[in-house]
């Protein structure tokens, strides 16, 4: 197995000197352990070690190796799975099993609320290995910005008018839209008129007569001022 003939000095049996393996009649010999290190040395790496989960094939789907053997009669790999016996694969017969990456919990533009309360817009969606960050603008004067995990953060569910009108202020600004056309409006600001009716514009939230809230509207929810360019 060695390029260059190798003998191990030792001491010699009485059969040994006889002829039947010595340096004097052979020129000598490599040593057996040095043919072991050899023979380990010039083996290729296994693709895949024990505790690695692969895919066998589609009908025995994905499994975790247990014992790895390398065939010297083939040069190759056998692989053992773990609760599956003696049952085997050759290397070739597998592939490293990725799992999916999950998807994430939001999309860009999704109006989404922390658990301090802040509402904002999910600006960037960012995967790395070990979960999904958003890049969130808030509508709020004090925080521009954040980068947030998805446990941090829900999807934003405006209140239903019934809630969100009585916690109203004037001088809010809010927005909306109306049941039966769809049709929206807003940004408007909150306020009382002179018989003490609640209106956003020209959009009656709370009549003054009654007191009861108005049952046009299908949505409402707080927002920014528009920007005044």
């Amino acid at each position: 197995m060695s390029e260059i003939p190798r003998w191990t000095p030792k001491y010699l049996t009485s059969w040994e000197e006889s002829g039947a393996m010595s340096p004097a009649v052979h020129g000598g010999y490599v040593d057996y352990t040095d043919h072991v290190a050899a023979m380990q040395a010039a083996r290729p790496q296994p693709m895949f070690k024990v505790g690695d989960r692969v895919i066998c094939d589609k009908m025995l789907g994905i499994g975790t190796v247990d014992v790895v053997m390398y065939r010297d009669y083939n040069n190759k790999y056998e692989y053992y799975f773990e609760g599956r016996g003696e049952f085997s694969l050759w290397e070739f017969e597998i592939i490293s099993y990725v799992p999916p990456a999950p998807k994430p919990k939001f999309k860009i533009g999704d109006r989404v609320t922390h658990w301090d309360g802040s509402i904002g817009v999910v600006k960037f969606v960012n995967l790395f290995e070990h979960g999904t960050s958003f890049d969130v603008q808030w509508h709020t004067p004090i925080e521009i910005g954040g980068t947030h995990r998805g446990k941090n953060l829900t999807l934003y569910v405006p209140p239903t008018p019934a809630k969100l009108i009585p916690t109203l202020k004037e001088h809010e600004w809010v927005r909306g839209t109306y049941k039966s056309t769809g049709i929206a409006f807003g940004p408007y600001t909150v306020y009382f008129n002179e018989i003490g009716a609640m209106f956003a514009g020209d959009n009656n939230l709370i009549h003054w007569n009654t007191g009861k809230i108005s049952d046009e509207l299908a949505t409402l929810e707080r927002c920014d001022a528009p920007e005044v360019k």
